[in-house]
């Protein structure tokens, strides 16, 4: 048994000698692959196309960059870690992986592998797994300075975007943007001028945001509200900066000169006039400009530079800020319930508020008898506004009847119709023919006439109504 299994060692090593010898045998590349010399290993005629562990990577490739070509496992690593976290959740996943293979397989697009231990091979500041996922150059790092998809923006106003304007691939690399999509997160702003600006390119919610506060508090509540922001993507289509309140410098937000269509990017256009009231725009913005010594009436020192009357008093912004010298926009400087305009028609003050109580007409009337038409007694200018009569005509409907003595009897001091009326049926039927017509009835400008009341047919109580009593002589006042 012994000498048998010693014959069998001796043919097995004749065997071996032979394929040894054999000029493509599988032990030379075995033994080659092995101690091959990976700064010699491309002039091995043999080699180029060898994977011993059919992972797609031939051993002089894998050797060459200190991989394993016994290993298949290997092919599917990401040696360097240059893929690109596609996800964003801050981790590479296989399927995000720019493995080595891919590193490899580079070599049949481009004419040369990138380096699966380097994460940069041609030094430009982007991955190569990521230039190849946007189907940029990892052997060229020329392509970091292009703009692919021309998302830069003329900030100098100068009528072209310069090299230094361009957002660069490599921006796009370092902002997490897509080089092929001048607008990543579709909010209507361009990659470029986000990212210029400090705002954030992959994300769509900061488009509805007003980033420099420069919206208008048009209902004056100190406090912007969404629809008073000047927002940032108004900002891009109107081509003014985000992060300046105020682009052209000319003491005018950017918001509120869009909002009356002023030139946010035009600072001569403070000293215009739009609305034509002698009262310079950046004067409407800014009403406390003026030292006029005008009566601040609220905490609003903005005018409507489109309206040449702010608070609708019927005096222009330019008088109540030079002239009358009351708030233009508040239209009841002095709180006494008339409107400053009003008040300056019919000759009242608008600054003071003690006017409201007078009688400038002298229509009230003697209700007590006393002689004298005491305070109280005042039809006052406050009611003559909020009844829509004449301060200065005490008889606004000419009917005869002061204003005062017909709002007291609740008839209407503006329609003259009503003094011939007896709104108390105490007329008489003195020709007894059933009815009481004509000049048999008490009218209420009788009524005030003989100083009786028009709502009460029987003004002393006496039993005698008060047009039977004038009718004969007597005294309806006087029981």
């Amino acid at each position: 048994m012994a000498e048998t299994g010693g014959r069998r060692y001796v043919v097995l090593a004749v065997v071996i000698m032979l394929l040894a010898a054999l000029p493509f045998s599988p032990l030379v590349s075995f033994q080659s692959s092995q101690h091959i010399d990976p700064a010699s290993a491309t002039d091995d005629p043999h080699l180029p196309t060898k994977d011993s562990d059919n992972d797609g990577m031939p051993d002089w490739w894998e050797l060459i960059h200190k991989l394993n070509p016994f290993d298949a496992a290997d092919a599917a690593w990401d040696t360097d870690q240059d893929g690109f976290d596609l996800n964003g959740d801050g981790m590479l996943e296989s399927s995000e992986n720019f493995t080595n293979l891919m590193e490899f397989e580079i070599e049949s697009l481009l004419g040369n592998s990138t380096d699966p231990n380097d994460p940069d091979s041609d030094r430009d500041g982007m991955p190569d797994g990521w230039e190849v996922l946007y189907g940029l150059n990892p052997l060229f790092e020329g392509d970091a300075k292009l703009d692919f998809d021309n998302d830069g923006h003329d900030f100098d106003y100068g009528g072209s975007i310069t090299d230094s304007e361009k957002f660069t691939n490599l921006d796009e690399f370092q902002n997490g943007t897509s080089p092929w999509e001048p607008d990543t997160d579709g909010d209507g702003m361009p990659d470029g001028w986000e990212a210029f600006w400090y705002l954030d390119p992959t994300s769509g919610v900061d488009a509805w945001q007003d980033a420099d506060n420069d919206g208008w508090d048009a209902d004056f509540n100190g406090d912007l509200s969404f629809a008073e922001f000047y927002t940032n993507l108004a900002e891009y289509l109107n081509d003014t900066a985000p992060r300046d309140a105020d682009t052209d410098n000319d003491e005018m937000p950017d918001g509120w000169e869009v909002t009356f269509g002023l030139d946010p990017l035009d600072a001569s256009d403070n000293w215009d006039d739009l609305d034509g009231d002698g009262l310079a725009n950046i004067h409407e913005y800014n009403n406390s400009m003026l030292d006029t010594g005008w009566r601040r009436a609220d905490e609003i020192d903005t005018t409507h530079p489109d309206l040449n009357d702010t608070d609708g008093d019927s005096l222009s912004d330019f008088a109540e800020l030079n002239t009358w010298l009351t708030d233009p926009t508040f239209n009841d400087t002095d709180f006494d319930g008339m409107p400053d305009g009003w008040e300056v028609q019919y000759g009242l003050n608008p600054r003071d508020p003690a006017d409201a109580r007078d009688d400038l007409d002298n229509d009230g009337h003697d209700y007590d008898r006393s002689q004298a038409v005491e305070p109280d007694e005042y039809y006052t200018n406050l009611q003559e506004y909020l009844n829509g009569t004449d301060p200065i005509n005490p008889d606004s409907d000419n009917d005869g009847i002061p204003d005062g003595w017909e709002v007291q009897y609740g008839l209407d001091p503006l329609d003259p119709l009503d003094a011939v009326l007896d709104t108390d049926g105490d007329g008489w039927d003195f020709n007894r023919n059933g009815e009481v017509v004509g000049n048999e009835t008490f009218t209420s400008l009788e009524e005030y006439s003989s100083d009786t009341h028009p709502d009460l047919n029987d003004t002393d109580g006496d039993g005698m109504w008060d047009g039977w009593e004038v009718w004969f002589g007597l005294n309806p006042p006087d029981p």
